[in-house]
């Protein structure tokens, strides 16, 4: 009885090996994949091993220690923009993705001209990945950075890189 108990939990254990490695980035390749044949949808993928030239770099002072830090857990970005059309259905395509995909929401913003919402997924007691849309009047975009996540120091990234978006996450330290 023990040994089929054991192989019963092995096969699950295997079976669900894949879905475990992939939802990492499950969403954004779901969006990849609907608007694969939109030739307008400017995509955007950094590997790792991009983010690993970083580390060459020397640090000037204690920010960009904790910056260059923060970059080397991280082990990939991805980015699906699009400028000068509807960017609210695409920003609802993008929510309806997110369901049942085990993330929760972070922060959301809304005014007249923007929406924004953050999601993460954990692993374990760590942030293994931070999901962002974002749509404006005539923009849409959505961008997942996934290794280990580090919000304050992405913030800081962010700030220092001007990244848009993300800057709504300084929201979090008020």
């Amino acid at each position: 009885m023990k040994k089929i108990i054991y192989s019963i939990a092995l096969c699950m254990t295997v079976g669900f090996l894949p879905q475990l490695l992939v939802a990492q980035s499950a969403v954004m390749a779901d969006l990849e994949e609907m608007y694969l044949e939109d030739d307008d949808m400017i995509r955007v993928s950094v590997s790792q091993q991009m983010f690993e030239l970083f580390m060459d770099l020397d640090a000037q002072d204690e920010t960009e220690q904790e910056i260059l830090e923060a970059i080397a857990k991280i082990d990939g970005l991805k980015v699906l923009a699009k400028d000068g059309q509807n960017g609210i259905t695409y920003f609802k395509s993008g929510l309806a993705q997110m369901k049942g995909k085990g993330f929760e929401e972070l922060m959301s913003f809304d005014n007249k001209d923007e929406r924004a919402r953050f999601y993460i997924r954990k692993d374990g007691d760590k942030i293994g990945e931070l999901f962002m849309l974002i749509s404006g009047n005539n923009e849409f975009a959505a961008m997942t950075i996934y290794g280990d996540i580090d919000l304050s120091s992405i913030t800081k990234i962010a700030k220092v890189l001007q990244i848009k978006g993300l800057d709504k996450l300084e929201m979090l330290n008020d």
